[in-house]
């Protein structure tokens, strides 16, 4: 019964607000958590903040994504802010690698080795 529900059911994204931030969850068509993202506010401009969440169609844990904005001290606006970006990637509940980026509001990511 539950499985024919889940063939049937059309899942659509998820969106609620907590805390000044707005959370995005969206679904694969079986039911399972495919993403949880947030966009908050930073320097009063929306953005991605907080650590996203990616999983498999199994509802394994793929993928991390932590968003670290920050204003430079000469900094004015949210068009000054940088965000530092950490992605992790999981394979069978291990990380098997680590990515670090510095992305300014206006620009171009870039990796930091």
């Amino acid at each position: 019964m539950l499985n024919s529900f889940y063939a049937k059911a059309q899942f659509q994204p998820v969106t609620h607000a907590k805390d000044n931030k707005t959370i995005f969850t969206n679904y694969y068509a079986n039911g399972k958590i495919k993403s949880i993202e947030k966009n908050g506010w930073f320097a009063a401009c929306g953005m991605r903040i907080d650590t996203s969440f990616y999983y498999d169609s199994t509802g394994a844990l793929i993928k991390t994504i932590v968003y670290n904005p920050t204003m430079p001290k000469d900094g004015t606006g949210c068009h000054d802010a940088i965000t530092f970006i950490t992605i992790t990637k999981f394979k069978k509940n291990k990380i098997i690698s680590i990515k670090k980026y510095k992305e300014p509001y206006e620009g171009e990511r870039k990796e930091i080795k």
